[in-house]
């Protein structure tokens, strides 16, 4: 009986991390009703496993609605996340590729317009966070 209830706070608690991680997530990822705040994710978010805690369809919903510039920042942000998390991002690969695969699918459906050579260079960029991150 002690051991269920011990399981049942520790599932518990992680409900409550992720929740804390996708709240925080939310603040981070542009939404046209909040500014997007640069100095926020240095300071407090870069070492967030943004994918790890969060469906990878609604991270592409969310930056495919974030402006040019935000895109552009976001991607950034990713790039030199991995270069200072490196060995962190690991057991997000599995979700970032989904997000590439999710960003191609879109993208090539589409004509090309701003946005979608915007996405198509984000995705570009996970590509290189990907292939540093393959097993030889």
């Amino acid at each position: 009986m002690i051991a269920l209830e011990h399981q049942e706070k520790m599932i518990q608690i992680r409900k409550n991390k992720i929740k804390q991680y996708q709240k925080s997530l939310n603040e981070i990822i542009y939404l046209k009703e909040h500014p997007f705040e640069k100095q926020k994710i240095d300071t407090e978010c870069m070492n967030v496993p943004i994918f790890k805690y969060y469906d990878s369809f609604q991270i592409f919903q969310r930056i495919s609605c974030a402006s040019n510039e935000d895109i552009v920042t976001i991607k950034e942000k990713l790039l030199n996340r991995e270069e200072l998390y490196h060995d962190k991002i690991e057991p997000e690969i599995k979700s970032i590729k989904q997000l590439k695969q999710i960003m191609d699918d879109y993208t090539s459906a589409k004509d090309n317009s701003i946005k979608i050579v915007m996405l198509k260079d984000f995705s570009k960029a996970l590509g290189i966070i990907i292939d540093k991150h393959k097993k030889f």
